[in-house]
C-alpha cells in the first residue's frame, strides 16, 4: 500500500474560548508555505508516520493557533486541548436508506461534538440507490464530514454495498496519526480492515461497532469467499482492537465465544428525542376506526422484520378479532413481493395496510397513531423503532430475538413473545385496547427513553469509554470485561 498520499489533513486547535476550531490546511492560505513544505523520502512505512506527524503536528499546530491568534508552544501546549476522535464509515447521512447504523452514528457524532470533543467523520457518498449529491468537505452541527466519492454507481453495485473508495482510503491513512482515537462503523469490506490497519501503524487505539453482524448466523449466512475472508483477515482486524462495541449486552452473548474474550464496551444507539404529536391524526387519514386494535410494523420491508411470523398469526385470530389491523411502514427491500403473497395466502387482505415510507413528522404520526408496535424480529441487535414509538407514548410488542428485549422487560416496556407463529397469534389474540391504554402511560414510556437513549446520554456514556480506553486501563486486544 502507498502511504505518501495528498490528501487533507485535519487539525483541532483550541481558541482563547474553549471552542474547538477545526482547521484545514486549505483553509490557511496565509501559510501556504507549509502547503510546499518538502516532506523527507522516508526510509520506511514506520518513518513515514513519525515525519509525517511531526510536520502534522508542528506546522499545522502553529498555522491553527496563528489562524486563531492564539499563542501556543506546539511542543508543551498548556492549554487543554479537546479529544479527537476519527470516524470512520463507509456510509453516513444523508445516506439514510442503510437504515439505522447511519442514523446511529450520525447522533453519537454530534452528541460528542456538544460535550466538547473533536470529531471528524471520513465517508463516502455512496446509498443503496446510488450516490448522493454532497459537498467533499463540509461541516454540520460542528461536525467535519470528509467525503469521497465511491467507485460504483449503480444500485447495490458492489462497489456501493461495500463502500469501496480510494479517496476514503487516503483520508483514512492521511488523517489517521492526528486522532486521540479511531471509531470505525462495522467491519465487512475494505475500508474498515484499511481504517484498523493504519491505526495499528500509528499507534493509535480503535474501537469497531459490530452492528450486529457479529452474530454467529449472520456470519454463517455469508458466502464461502466472506467467510474465508473474515478468517483470514477481519478475525485478526476485530482481535486487535482496543474494543468492540455491542449496542446491548444480549447482543454481546449472541457472538462467537473467541470474539467474548475481547474488551468490550456496552453503549446503546441514540435515538433523536422528537415532540409528541397528535395520537389520532394517523388513524383518521387512513380511515381506521377509533376502536380498531391497530397494530403497526414500522422499518424496512425486509425478510428479517418477522414479517413470515405477524402475518400467519394475525391469520389465525383475525376470525375472533374483528376489530383489528395490521398497518405496514416503510421503504421496499426487495421484499414487498413477497409479502404481498404472504397477505393473500393467510387471507387477511383486509386487515393489512401498506402505507410504504413515511418521514419526519408524518412518520412520528404513525408511532403515534398505533396501539402497538410490533417487531417480530429474526435477530436484530438493538431495534430503535422501539425507541421511537416509546418517545410518541406507544409501547411495542417484539420478539425474544431482538437486542432490546431485556430492557422492554426490565422497563415494562411492551412485550415479548417467542418467534413463534401460535405464541404470536395467542399473544395478539389476548390483547385489549383498554388495557394497553390503562397499562402504558404515554408520559412513562418517553421519560424512560429520554433516560437512557436520548443523544447527550448515549454520548456521555461513550465518551466515558473513549477516556477509559485512552488512560491506558484498556488499551488493545483480549482484557477483562
Amino acid at each position: 500500500m502507498g502511504l505518501c498520499f495528498a490528501s487533507r489533513p485535519v487539525l483541532a486547535a483550541q481558541t482563547q474560548s474553549g471552542v474547538g476550531a477545526a482547521v484545514c490546511v486549505e483553509e490557511a492560505k496565509h501559510k501556504q508555505r507549509v502547503l510546499d513544505h518538502p516532506v523527507p523520502k522516508p526510509k520506511n512505512r514506520e518513518q513515514f508516520f513519525v515525519d509525517y506527524q511531526r510536520l502534522e503536528y508542528e506546522e499545522l499546530a502553529k498555522i491553527a493557533c496563528s489562524y486563531q491568534n492564539i499563542r501556543v508552544d506546539c511542543h508543551h501546549n498548556t492549554q487543554e486541548q479537546s479529544m479527537k476522535i476519527l470516524v470512520v464509515s463507509s456510509y453516513f447521512q444523508p445516506a439514510w436508506d442503510w437504515g439505522g447504523p447511519v442514523r446511529s452514528m450520525w447522533n453519537l457524532a454530534r452528541g460528542l461534538v456538544s460535550l466538547g470533543v473533536d470529531v471528524t467523520v471520513l465517508t463516502t457518498n455512496a446509498k443503496q440507490s446510488g450516490v448522493v449529491d454532497i459537498p467533499e468537505d463540509r461541516t454540520e452541527e460542528g461536525v467535519l464530514i470528509i467525503t469521497s466519492p465511491v467507485l460504483g454507481k449503480g444500485r447495490l453495485s458492489q462497489a456501493n454495498r461495500h463502500g469501496i473508495s480510494t479517496g476514503l482510503w487516503k483520508n483514512i491513512v492521511t488523517n489517521v496519526g492526528a486522532a486521540d482515537l479511531v471509531h470505525i462503523n462495522g467491519f465487512w469490506g475494505p475500508t474498515p480492515a484499511i481504517a484498523g490497519v493504519a491505526s495499528l501503524f500509528s499507534r493509535k487505539p480503535y474501537i469497531i461497532s459490530t452492528r450486529g453482524n457479529l452474530q454467529k448466523k449472520a456470519i454463517s449466512d455469508k458466502k464461502v469467499k466472506k467467510q474465508v475472508a473474515f478468517e483470514l483477515g477481519v478475525k485478526q482486524i476485530l482481535r486487535s482492537a482496543s474494543a468492540l462495541h455491542y449496542a446491548t449486552l444480549l447482543e454481546k452473548k449472541w457472538s462467537p465465544g473467541w470474539a467474548q474474550i475481547i474488551n468490550s464496551i456496552i453503549v446503546p444507539n441514540p435515538i433523536e428525542m422528537k415532540l409528541p404529536v397528535d395520537r389520532d391524526f394517523f388513524r383518521k387519514k387512513h380511515g381506521i376506526e377509533p376502536e380498531t386494535l391497530l397494530i403497526g410494523i414500522i422499518g424496512r420491508i425486509h425478510r428479517r422484520k418477522g414479517f413470515d411470523i405477524i402475518i400467519p398469526a394475525l391469520g389465525k385470530c383475525a376470525s375472533a378479532r374483528k376489530n383489528i389491523e395490521l398497518v405496514i411502514v416503510g421503504p421496499d427491500e426487495g421484499y414487498r413481493n413477497d409479502l404481498v403473497q404472504i397477505i393473500t395466502r393467510e387471507g387477511v387482505e383486509g386487515k393489512t395496510k401498506i402505507v410504504g415510507e413515511l418521514k419526519g413528522k408524518e412518520l412520528d404520526e404513525a408511532f403515534a397513531g398505533l396501539d402497538l408496535l410490533a417487531l417480530p424480529a429474526h435477530g436484530e441487535n438493538f431495534g430503535n423503532v422501539v425507541v421511537e414509538a416509546a418517545i410518541q407514548g406507544t409501547p411495542s410488542i417484539v420478539s425474544d430475538q431482538l437486542g432490546l428485549m431485556d430492557w422492554i422487560k426490565e422497563n415494562d416496556a411492551g412485550i415479548v413473545v417467542p418467534l413463534d407463529v401460535d405464541a404470536w397469534a395467542k399473544a395478539i389474540g389476548e390483547i385489549d385496547r383498554a388495557e394497553i391504554q390503562c397499562h402504558w402511560e404515554p408520559e412513562r414510556l418517553a421519560r424512560i427513553v429520554r433516560e437512557n437513549f436520548s443523544i447527550e446520554s448515549v454520548a456521555r456514556q461513550m465518551l466515558e469509554q473513549y477516556e477509559k480506553i485512552l488512560s491506558g486501563g484498556k488499551r488493545r486486544g483480549r482484557g477483562k470485561h
